[in-house]
């Protein structure tokens, strides 16, 4: 099998390097300021929330020494414990907890706080998209939707906070949020 292996990567470096005999014109494309930017590497990060079943929990956070693009993501993956149909926030430009730019609510796939039923603990793994606002108390309905892409600006924060999850146990929340660096 190795020598299968070597024999087609030696084929398919030589047809990559010969090429199909065209003439390749390395042309840039015309210059405009307005076009789109242009992404040298797309990544991710995780935060990761804890909620006991007090409720207590603390704020996860990254922060980034340079402008960047991140993309809302669709869900929330409960790691231990359910979510039931409780409520997590990201915000975004965050720089206190009263000073961000806008976040985005997602609530527990159950339909009750404590989920008894297979279906709905299964449901409870995740937490949704909802909606994303300006204001507190779910103020200043904005269109933003999953996967789409929102400056994050250098020196501010995106801050993960889990307000909700099923009481009978600790919940442990992931949040994944991918990175267009430019």
């Amino acid at each position: 099998m190795y020598k299968t292996i070597v024999k087609s990567s030696v084929i398919l470096s030589t047809f990559l390097q010969v090429g199909c005999g065209k003439a390749v014109i390395n042309k840039a494309p015309a210059s405009d300021n307005n076009s789109a930017i242009q992404f040298i590497t797309a990544d991710s990060f995780k935060l990761s929330v804890n909620i006991d079943e007090s409720g207590t929990s603390s704020d996860s956070s990254k922060s980034f020494e340079k402008d960047l693009e991140v993309r809302i993501p669709a869900s929330l993956n409960v790691k231990e414990g359910n979510a039931g149909d409780g409520k997590a926030l990201i915000y975004f430009n965050s720089n206190t907890e009263s000073d961000y730019d806008f976040y985005c609510k997602y609530i527990g796939g159950a339909s009750s706080e404590t989920p008894t039923e297979e279906d709905e603990i299964v449901k409870g793994l995740k937490y949704n998209f909802d909606e994303c606002y300006t204001q507190d108390n779910d103020q200043g309905q904005i269109g933003f939707n999953p996967g789409d892409a929102v400056t994050q600006y250098n020196n501010s924060s995106v801050v993960f906070r889990v307000e909700s999850a099923d009481p009978t146990e600790n919940t442990t929340v992931e949040a994944i949020i991918d990175i267009d660096w430019h």
